[in-house]
């Protein structure tokens, strides 16, 4: 498949493919969307929540260029003692070619980044103390997991380029992989996710959404 690298509003960079008319993250802002959903709505809520006694477990729909993951191990060494377990997906795994373009970013910290997309596929990785990573190489569809999560990022490309992944079977297995009090967090707003959620079982709650997006939303699986 073939990328374009674009400047998007906060000057980070993100792919683009062509083919989709489709970028890996917010042309409005790729850094600012990450870390509005998936880490202060997301993670920090979870962290802050106070109710973690045990490794916090993480599910990431999408790896993508490790944006997310990177945050989040930041966030987990910044946080001291909690420790991380986390699980991502993505059927099409970068090239060195072009995740070693984002290198220079200002997320990606040096120690997280290549260790992150170097990981051998499949097998657990330990990145950091705090953080532990497993890629698999697959499709939502074909994952199965005895794992249960504290938090998931659901970061499919948006509903007109994957309808399939927003679709209610594809929300009733994000309930089903959530444990009790567990969170799902993403930066699509339709009212047809919304109510896909609730019919899950999810309690879902609609926030301000990050630049270029008026809402995003949170589910909760109350116990």
């Amino acid at each position: 498949m073939k990328f374009e690298i674009i400047t998007t509003g906060d000057s980070s960079k993100t792919l683009h493919l062509p083919a989709l008319n489709e970028q890996y993250h917010s042309k409005h802002g790729a850094l600012t969307e990450a870390n509005h959903v998936y880490i202060q709505k997301g993670l920090e809520q979870v962290i802050e929540s106070g109710a973690k006694e045990r490794t916090l477990t993480v599910f990431e729909l999408g790896f993508g260029t490790g944006m997310n993951a990177v945050l989040t191990a930041a966030k987990m060494a910044e946080s001291g003692g909690e420790k991380c377990n986390y699980v991502t997906i993505e059927p099409h795994m970068l090239s060195e070619e072009h995740y070693a373009v984002f290198e220079d970013e200002s997320w990606a910290l040096p120690k997280f980044y290549r260790a992150m997309h170097q990981a051998v596929v499949g097998e657990w990785t330990a990145i950091t103390p705090h953080f532990n990573l497993l890629k698999l190489n697959t499709t939502f569809e074909a994952f199965t997991t005895d794992l249960r999560f504290d938090l998931i990022y659901y970061d499919a490309f948006g509903p007109r380029v994957q309808p399939d992944l927003w679709e209610p079977w594809a929300l009733e297995k994000c309930a089903d992989l959530l444990n009790e009090n567990g969170t799902w967090v993403s930066y699509c707003a339709k009212g047809t996710v919304r109510r896909g959620l609730e019919a899950a079982g999810l309690n879902v709650e609609r926030l301000p959404g990050p630049p270029g997006k008026r809402e995003m939303l949170r589910a909760v699986k109350a116990k």
